[in-house]
């Protein structure tokens, strides 16, 4: 844990399921928001308060516990995970969120801290496979979009992920820069990571110059993008 993460502990309640997930998550170097993203993915849901949550990258299952503290009582988070051991333990990691709540019910920490934000794994519903072959076959639309997948993907994702945003919608994007490598020269890279440094600047200058979004950048952890599809009913750029 380097120093900035180190900071960011101090706004973590250590006695938590999430708490216990991110620890587990980072002793086996399994890849989870950082927890600089953490609490920027909690602030933007605590403004926009979501009604319903696309997620395309799963993985074992932190985001999607994370974000479903902010949902509402008829809130739902769809989440798509290609890789199956990834999917399984996701799953798993969901039912054991619900039998930690379920221990907690008639305890007096969760009696007294009804203010306090916890995991609705009820409201989360996983699925298997592509979410290139998935998002095409969705009808339903999201207040908030959260991209944290295969980067070489998101410029094919992005026309289904545009057309199941909502009007005002979010979109999120994680890890935009890549451990810096997105800012380098591409002749530096190998010829595997050439491919990725291609097709995220081909997704960054897609959604910088959409007339649908409106596209800001923010420097915190591996870079992260916010873009606002532009509201039908007022017109506003």
């Amino acid at each position: 844990m380097n120093e900035k993460e180190a900071f960011f502990s101090l706004f973590y309640e250590e006695e938590s399921f999430l708490f216990d997930l991110e620890k587990s998550a980072r002793s086996r170097q399994v890849p989870i928001v950082r927890r600089e993203m953490a609490q920027f993915l909690q602030l933007l849901l605590m403004i926009k308060k979501p009604q319903t949550i696309l997620e395309v990258g799963t993985a074992i299952g932190y985001s999607a516990l994370l974000m479903s503290q902010f949902l509402p009582e008829n809130g739902k988070i769809l989440t798509i995970e290609r890789n199956p051991l990834m999917w399984q333990e996701a799953q798993q990691q969901f039912k054991r969120a619900e039998k930690w709540l379920q221990q907690q019910v008639g305890l007096s920490v969760l009696a007294n801290e009804q203010s306090k934000f916890l995991p609705q794994p009820d409201k989360i519903e996983l699925k298997i496979g592509d979410a290139a072959q998935i998002l095409p076959q969705l009808t339903a639309t999201f207040d908030f979009v959260f991209l944290d997948s295969a980067k070489a993907q998101y410029i094919n994702f992005l026309p289904e992920i545009l057309r199941l945003l909502k009007p005002e919608g979010l979109l999120v994007t994680d890890n935009v820069l890549q451990a810096g490598e997105i800012m380098r020269s591409k002749y530096l890279l190998t010829r595997r990571e050439r491919t990725t440094h291609r097709r995220m600047r081909q997704y960054l200058r897609a959604i910088s110059h959409q007339p649908e979004l409106s596209t800001f950048y923010f420097g915190m952890a591996d870079g992260v993008t916010v873009c606002v599809k532009k509201g039908a009913k007022t017109g506003r750029e």
